[in-house]
């Protein structure tokens, strides 16, 4: 249980120091973290969190955050999980380490940051680079260049955003460079995204595109709905996720996943997740919990 040990004694901190709102200046110092139990084979016990019911994915971190209380804002967050210890760890430390400046109508970001590529549920990767975010009319754009750490490569990424009300958003992600996407062959990128509230649904979905140089592809696919209806905020879902890689190296490999689940508070800061679904002849269920907390 080792790898639930910092979950379990975060859930001692003091309810108080939590908060919905952040504070408009000063120094803050924070946990996302993620931990739970599943019969998935070599994750029976995980801290980070289990992403599709396939891997580890988005990794648990302790951080500070700092706010001027008008135009610079900064942030450093490292890892305290799986996803980011390790010879084979998918995150290099820290995860984050960036200065944001605004001015000229939109902001500068400097540093180690996330790639702003669709709703980031395939691209989610932290490179050092520089980001620039402005609204363009009716659209907010984001651009940004980055070092891929595999290629030692330029890597660039466009992503335009509309959302003409606040119940629908649809999002435009470009990507170009050698290693792109995680290092790979892959030179070029194209995805579509879309959020949508409709009564008590919420629904999301994405589509990516990626081709190496010789025009072999890689697609990945997402879609979920959750019903946000029930009382006390129990919210269960369903998704599907699908990926096919036709490149020579196969990275990726092949995965469909139909997901089943449901979403629930146990108290101020920290969820559970319990969720079900079919790969192959497995049937692969987990229990996932998330906590976040800030003071």
């Amino acid at each position: 249980m080792k790898r639930l040990s910092l979950l379990l004694f975060v859930l001692a901190l003091p309810q108080t120091s939590y908060s919905q709102t952040k504070p408009d200046a000063g120094l803050f110092a924070g946990l996302d973290l993620y931990g739970g139990l599943s019969n998935v084979p070599g994750l029976r016990r995980f801290a980070d969190q289990l992403w599709a019911g396939n891997q580890i994915f988005t990794p648990s971190v302790a951080y500070l955050r700092w706010e001027s209380g008008q135009s610079t804002s900064a942030r450093v967050a490292v890892g305290v999980g799986d996803a980011a210890r390790g010879s084979n760890a998918l995150y290099k430390q820290p995860i984050e380490l960036w200065v944001k400046q605004k001015g000229g109508g939109g902001s500068l970001t400097v540093g180690r940051f996330f790639t702003p590529f669709g709703q980031q549920e395939w691209q989610y990767e932290a490179k050092e680079g520089l980001q620039w975010e402005q609204p363009l009319g009716p659209l907010a754009l984001t651009a940004a260049l980055q070092k891929d750490p595999t290629t030692h490569r330029g890597n660039g990424y466009v992503r335009l955003v509309h959302a003409p009300q606040e119940t629908t958003q649809i999002g435009l992600s470009l990507g170009a460079g050698k290693g792109f996407s995680y290092g790979t062959d892959l030179e070029q990128g194209v995805g579509v995204d879309a959020t949508l509230t409709r009564g008590p649904w919420l629904l999301r979905s994405e589509w990516d595109h990626f081709t190496t140089p010789q025009r072999q592809r890689f697609q990945f696919g997402m879609a979920t709905a959750t019903y946000q209806g029930l009382h006390g905020d129990i919210r269960p879902f369903a998704s599907y996720y699908t990926w096919q890689d036709r490149t020579s190296t196969a990275a990726f490999g092949n995965y469909s996943a139909l997901i089943g689940g449901v979403g629930f508070p146990l108290t101020t800061g920290l969820s559970a997740e319990v969720a079900t679904t079919k790969a192959g002849s497995r049937q692969n269920s987990w229990l996932q919990l998330h906590f976040t907390w800030e003071h």
